[in-house]
């Protein structure tokens, strides 16, 4: 029996969302495509919709590569998909045009910012993405087109973020968070009477991920804590939710970020889940991000070990999952902007750090703060080519300890003021990016200014014997206080 040209149509759409649920988006993509050779070329919408289908899929599978080439590819033709998809939403006579062309567009300022290696263009394709996404929002929900208002925005909800760890200025990353969760909260409010579990819980963990960053700009401690109690919330709504859909992708991002946002046994648990999902779906970024905090969440049960043998055997084991996710981020270019200890890219500076100070034998403990400088210095350098102001600002943090660590085990009176020198630099340089972007941040900015005052101690006790009294008062009546004030806010 001879099939008729919709029979094939769709034959090629079940075989096509089949293989989506399988996350084979490779093979669905070609599915997608005979698909398009299947129904008349006159079907404008239809054509413009699969080329948008196949788009995403080939976006999907970028994600699932096996090296950076192939990422590359596989991205390229994803570009091109929603591009093709443009030229015929271009076509449409009804009022829809317009948001969908927006959208293709967007897509693919979004989907150029993971190809190009350059930090402005970075930023510049992202605000342009953000700008199409603006306009495609309003577009549809002009036309009163709530579920492809949600969709559009889930879809490129994650853009947000991305812009905003970029960014310098403090009030302009404030701006950006704010204009998403703006658009996150009016996406939620709409979807809870229009869409289903899927849709929803995107759209909770889109407003949680922008609402995230949001309490660098919050100065009162108590509302800090109930802020991260609703980021907590929302993320939690987001589990349910995805829980509901059966898409190990989606479960694994909402689980990924409360890991993130939690603390403990919660949080490995939350981390062993979004990496379990990361698995089955083959994505490098659910991976790399399970990877990279259960690595971080490892390292502090190392810290907090008394037993010399366990503590090492933990070390060891974070910097083996701290390894492997940073692998699985290498095949897409990603740098993750994660603080804390062991981090990207500079976790070894900090493991050799942590290796001298366990280290009881005086010659190996130089060792350890010899590779721990080296690798310091070639963390900073992969930070600044990034152009991420948290990521040079951490390297900056992790480099000035190692220095002030070296500098108490030099001899030399000359070296050991260069390297004290170094190290003030650097602390000051932390000091000048955190309290531009994470101002109320008062416990982080209260530690960093111990760290300074540490090393102007230290560097007042080599002045002559005339100006250590000048020094030590500068120590005393400066940084001290300011140190202590950040902490007791906190």
């Amino acid at each position: 029996m001879v099939m008729s040209r919709r029979e094939k149509v769709e034959e090629f759409f079940g075989k096509a969302k089949e293989l989506e649920k399988k996350y084979d988006w490779v093979k669905a993509a070609d599915d997608y495509e005979r698909a398009l050779h299947a129904f008349e070329k006159k079907d404008l919408l239809k054509s413009g919709e699969t080329w948008e289908k196949i788009g995403y899929c080939y976006r999907r599978a970028a994600f699932q590569a096996e090296s950076k080439e192939e990422f590359k590819q596989r991205m390229q033709r994803a570009i091109k998909a929603y591009e093709k998809a443009s030229i015929f939403h271009e076509k449409l006579a009804d009022e829809q045009k317009t948001a969908m062309v927006f959208r293709c567009r967007a897509v693919t300022k979004y989907l150029g910012y993971w190809l190009t290696s350059d930090p402005s263009e970075k930023k510049k394709l992202l605000d342009e993405c953000l700008e199409f996404e603006k306009k495609t929002l309003t577009a549809f929900w002009d036309c009163g087109d709530i579920l492809e208002y949600g969709r559009t925005h889930n879809e490129l909800s994650s853009a947000f973020w991305h812009r905003s760890f970029r960014e310098w200025d403090g009030q302009v990353m404030k701006r950006i968070v704010e204009d998403g969760i703006q658009l996150a909260e009016k996406t939620v409010e709409a979807l809870s009477e229009y869409g289903g579990s899927y849709e929803i819980a995107r759209a909770y963990l889109a407003l949680a991920t922008c609402l995230f960053p949001l309490s660098n700009f919050i100065a009162e401690p108590e509302k800090q804590e109930h802020h991260r109690l609703k980021v907590a919330e929302y993320l939690r709504n987001a589990v349910d939710f995805s829980e509901k859909t059966g898409d190990a992708y989606l479960v694994g991002l909402a689980h990924l970020w409360l890991g993130i946002n939690t603390g403990g046994e919660e949080s490995m648990r939350h981390l062993e889940k979004a990496l379990e999902c990361g698995d089955e779906t083959r994505d490098n970024f659910l991976k790399g991000g399970g990877l990279d905090f259960l690595a971080y969440m490892t390292y502090w049960k190392a810290i907090a070990t008394e037993d010399p043998d366990q503590r090492r055997k933990l070390a060891d084991k974070a910097m083996k999952l701290y390894d492997k996710g940073q692998y699985h981020y290498s095949i897409i270019s990603f740098l993750s902007p994660r603080d804390g200890v062991i981090p990207p890219p500079g976790g070894y500076a900090e493991y050799y750090l942590h290796r001298a100070t366990w280290e009881t034998d005086q010659e190996k403990k130089r060792e350890f703060l010899e590779k721990s400088e080296k690798a310091g210095i070639k963390g900073l350098k992969v930070a600044e080519d990034s152009d991420v102001p948290g990521i040079i600002g951490t390297m900056f943090h992790v480099l000035s300890k190692t220095l002030e660590a070296r500098a108490r085990l030099e001899p030399d009176f000359d070296d050991k003021r260069s390297l004290l020198e170094k190290a003030l630099k650097h602390r000051q340089r932390t000091i000048e990016i955190m309290e531009t972007l994470t101002p109320f941040d008062y416990f982080n900015l209260g530690v960093m200014y111990n760290y300074l005052a540490e090393i102007e101690a230290e560097l007042g006790y080599l002045e002559p014997e005339q100006k250590t009294s000048a020094a030590a008062q500068q120590f005393h009546v400066v940084t001290t206080p300011m140190c202590l004030m950040k902490l007791v806010r906190s």
